[in-house]
């Protein structure tokens, strides 16, 4: 009976041990990589709410966008292919760290909207690729 108890701590050691070897082997997703640190001061959070409205100041169209999104996607191709629009587009995911962090603060700059698309005409956010920005699509 004393055998089989030690064999037993012995077994579950060894379990624990590959547990915690695997976690740390496990290979991390790149989404995780690129979360803004929660230590982001006041100075880098009004930077990066500046750089966004820089962006949606810099052109008459402005698209927030991920380069996987299919709604991105479609958003952009609405505004180049269907209405022959330029629109300045920011890749987030294209961006590490940064675009995240930018991610971030459009939540902040929108009332809470951080999803992309986010796309603005004339500096007014039309929203996603639902609702309003529909209605330009033929």
């Amino acid at each position: 009976m004393c055998g089989e108890r030690e064999r037993t701590r012995e077994t579950r050691s060894i379990q624990l041990r590959d547990r915690r070897a695997a976690a740390v082997a496990a290979p991390t997703s790149p989404r995780l990589k690129t979360r803004p640190s929660k230590r982001t001061t006041l100075l880098q959070r009004t930077q990066q709410e500046d750089a966004v409205k820089a962006h949606i100041a810099s052109s008459e169209v402005a698209i927030f966008s991920k380069t996987y999104c299919p709604y991105c996607s479609r958003a952009k191709a609405l505004f180049s292919d269907t209405l022959k629009v330029p629109a300045a587009v920011l890749e987030l995911d294209a961006m590490g760290a940064e675009g995240a962090a930018l991610q971030e603060a459009l939540g902040a700059a929108t009332g809470g909207a951080s999803t992309v698309p986010q796309v603005f005409v004339g500096g007014k956010l039309l929203g996603g690729c639902d609702g309003e920005l529909l209605d330009f699509h033929p």
